[in-house]
């Protein structure tokens, strides 16, 4: 630990310089005032650590298959060309305001047909599980309210 302070030289003189701490209890505010900024300097540090257990959860989520009414619904392959190709296409944010719908993945996945499409969305809906509600807004069959949307 070096702090600035006065420094007697051998031949008497003093010079005031960046030297060593002393090693006597007179250094101990010295020593704090190091301490306290290493600590500070320390925790900063750590702060700026991301902590991956909650993308984690999501990437294990995604990739794993749903059942919704006795039908499977396949995991996420972020490898698969169709599958990088989807989750590209509704991460555009030209989608934030009215939502995604299928004519606009038609548009951007041109190779597939509308039934394909509707596939790829409710495949979607089920991996989302309610963390997206403009994704998964035409999901009711009817414009009536359930008993559950009630309580």
């Amino acid at each position: 630990m070096k702090v600035f302070r006065d420094v007697n030289k051998r031949d008497g003189t003093t010079v005031s310089k960046v030297a060593p701490v002393k090693k006597n209890i007179y250094s101990l505010y010295d020593l704090t005032a190091l301490f306290k900024r290493s600590c500070i300097r320390y925790l900063e540090s750590i702060s700026a650590f991301d902590d991956p257990t909650d993308g984690l959860k999501k990437l294990d989520k995604a990739v794993e298959p749903v059942v919704e009414n006795n039908r499977k619904y396949k995991g996420f392959n972020f490898f698969s060309k169709d599958d990088k190709a989807l989750l590209l296409a509704i991460a555009d944010p030209k989608y934030n305001i009215d939502g995604i719908r299928n004519r606009h993945l038609r548009e951007a996945l041109p190779g597939k047909s509308p039934g394909q499409i509707s596939r790829l969305l409710k495949r979607l809906c089920v991996h989302d599980s309610g963390s997206s509600p403009t994704l998964c807004v035409g999901e009711r069959k009817s414009g009536s309210v359930t008993d559950d949307e009630v309580q």
